[in-house]
């Protein structure tokens, strides 16, 4: 597993190497191979990612900020430390809570 465009001489606060925009969603992505894809994401407040189907098991992990995970049935609000899985084939849309910013750690296992 290769890690792309990361500092690894020194321990680094995962939240600090993607960037907030003002009015689009940024990722940038750490791992992409064939067993699983792992980015950061950056949402700003008032702002979703597009509604998503993912195609192997997700785990989202909040680094900074609250989030809202909508499904078709349901809804769960992250904060920051909470980790929350999306099965494969399941519905999501992730959104900054109340329009606040949040800052996402998303690993997709192939």
């Amino acid at each position: 597993m290769e890690f792309e465009e990361l500092p690894t001489q020194t321990p680094e606060n995962l939240a600090s190497l993607v960037l907030m925009a003002e009015d689009r969603v940024t990722t940038r992505t750490i791992v992409d191979d064939e067993h699983m894809v792992c980015e950061l994401i950056a949402v700003p407040g008032g702002v979703e990612l597009a509604p998503h189907i993912y195609r192997g098991d997700t785990l989202f992990l909040a680094l900074e900020g609250r989030a809202d995970l909508s499904y078709p049935d349901h809804a769960e609000r992250m904060e920051q430390g909470d980790a929350i899985e999306v099965r494969a084939g399941e519905a999501c849309v992730v959104a900054g809570t109340c329009g606040s910013p949040v800052k996402l750690l998303r690993m997709t296992i192939r």
